[in-house]
């Protein structure tokens, strides 16, 4: 097996050397998911490169919308889980093995509130495994540029190990 097909586990390996997994917060964790939605997944460049359409954009640009609502508290628990609902139904629509598909359900992580994601049961070390996961199937790259991402931030966060 080589990087490209292990790359999720090889780049969260990395994250965990540096970022104290565990410790992790639910909100601070969705607020880093969404930055990196946010400011690399849904960028025009990206969006071009995975030849999403307009259309296609604009209903992902508003499940990821409304995730950032949630956390931001504009709309309530039950108003996310009907979006998640929604979501579900839209990537089961959605054409098998594409980047309109696997976009929507990196998306639907942050469309779980706390309590209906059971971070409680299992925290944010399985959370995060699965979110690498779901990168890989996007495509080469994407689980690398997480880990940075995810490193960047999370030093403000104050969540990197004491060496």
């Amino acid at each position: 097996m080589d990087y490209n097909e292990r790359e999720h586990i090889y780049e969260y390996d990395e994250l965990e050397k540096v970022i104290d997994i565990d410790n992790i917060p639910f909100d601070d964790l969705h607020e880093v998911l969404i930055g990196f939605t946010f400011n690399e997944l849904l960028t025009k460049s990206n969006l071009r490169k995975l030849n999403i359409d307009s259309e296609t954009e604009a209903i992902i640009r508003h499940y990821a919308l409304q995730g950032k609502a949630f956390l931001e508290k504009i709309i309530t628990k039950e108003e996310l889980f009907k979006e998640r609902v929604s979501a579900w139904e839209t990537h089961d629509e959605l054409p098998k093995n594409s980047a309109p598909k696997y976009l929507v359900r990196l998306i639907i992580y942050f469309l779980y509130d706390e309590k209906s994601a059971q971070y409680d049961t299992y925290g944010p070390d399985l959370f995060l495994e699965a979110f690498f996961s779901s990168l890989l199937d996007l495509g080469s790259g994407y689980c690398s540029l997480f880990r940075h991402y995810m490193q960047e931030n999370a030093e403000s966060l104050k969540y990197t190990k004491e060496d």
